[in-house]
């Protein structure tokens, strides 16, 4: 199931059923963009689901969509609570990636699968995300900016 009848499927379970436990495991399962932007934007009409979004969406999606959708003086329930658990979560992520990354021979690089590393070639120029996913510089240039297409990570990247 993908496309249209994705999202079909996510309004009948924002809508019909009302789940919205339901409606996230649905998109942690489909991994789709469009799908993550249906259900954040669900939220400004029901803005006591925020909170079970921002919760459900850790390392699936950007948190900043979400908290950037909120309307100025918009009462969300928990909200706090809530931004105090992600932020903690993505503190404790940025911690453990500050260590150094070990790049093997027998690594490929995510886009050309290729091995990152090939003796006298240009493609030994790579680029490392903080989530551990590496690309070869000439793969990803024009292509990624600042985000790793394997997880969504915004802003991540750490030039070797």
């Amino acid at each position: 199931m993908g496309g249209v009848e994705a999202a079909e499927a996510l309004n009948i379970i924002i809508h019909r059923i009302r789940d919205i436990e339901m409606a996230i495991e649905f998109c942690k399962e489909h991994d789709d963009n469009d799908l993550w932007n249906a259900l954040i934007n669900e939220f400004s009409n029901h803005p006591e689901i925020v909170t079970k979004v921002l919760d459900g969406i850790v390392d699936y999606f950007s948190p900043a969509v979400v908290v950037g959708k909120i309307k100025m003086g918009q009462n969300i329930p928990n909200l706090r609570q809530s931004l105090i658990k992600m932020l903690w979560h993505y503190n404790l992520q940025v911690t453990t990636q500050r260590r150094g990354q070990q790049v093997s021979n027998e690594q490929m690089c995510s886009l050309c699968h290729r091995p990152l590393l090939m003796v006298g070639t240009h493609f030994n120029c790579i680029t490392s995300f903080e989530c551990g996913h590496v690309y070869h510089k000439p793969c990803i240039q024009g292509k990624l900016q600042k985000n790793c297409k394997e997880c969504n990570l915004w802003n991540l990247t750490v030039e070797k």
